[in-house]
């Protein structure tokens, strides 16, 4: 029996699109790449730490507490959290002195209702929801 390739849908550069994680493998593939890859891993390997409380890779030089033999998501490193929770203390501070000594709402009136609008023909309340206004009948929802 013969067989006959069907003609590609797209044809020049789409159809040869297909081809390419094949043709790639093919390209890095084998011994070669096998050592390169196992060079590299083992170039890389002395920089990472496994966690061997969530087990996690960390790398040695930053993601590492060397005291506590975990990773800082396990055991942060005290003299980073003592400046991270000063630097906390700082902002709220001035967040509490500008809050509490100016007055930033200006003239900003406050609703009584966060359910409730009012009406485009005489500003009266009216709940949401509503169609019609109830002290002028006016149309006010869909």
């Amino acid at each position: 029996m013969l067989y006959v390739q069907p003609a590609p849908l797209f044809g020049g550069v789409l159809s040869r699109a297909a081809d390419s994680p094949y043709n790639v493998q093919r390209m890095v593939g084998g011994p070669a790449h096998d050592a390169a890859l196992r060079n590299a891993v083992a170039e890389i390997s002395p920089l990472f730490q496994q966690c061997p409380r969530c087990g996690d890779w960390v790398c040695k030089n930053v993601c590492w507490n060397e005291t506590r033999n975990q990773c800082v998501n396990c055991s942060p490193k005290m003299e980073h959290q003592i400046t991270a929770i000063e630097s906390e203390g700082t902002i709220y501070q001035l967040r509490d002195k500008t809050f509490g000594q100016t007055d930033l709402t200006g003239s900003i009136a406050l609703k009584s209702s966060a359910a409730s609008m009012e009406c485009p023909s005489c500003g009266a309340e009216v709940e949401r929801g509503q169609k019609f206004c109830g002290e002028c009948g006016s149309k006010v929802g869909a």
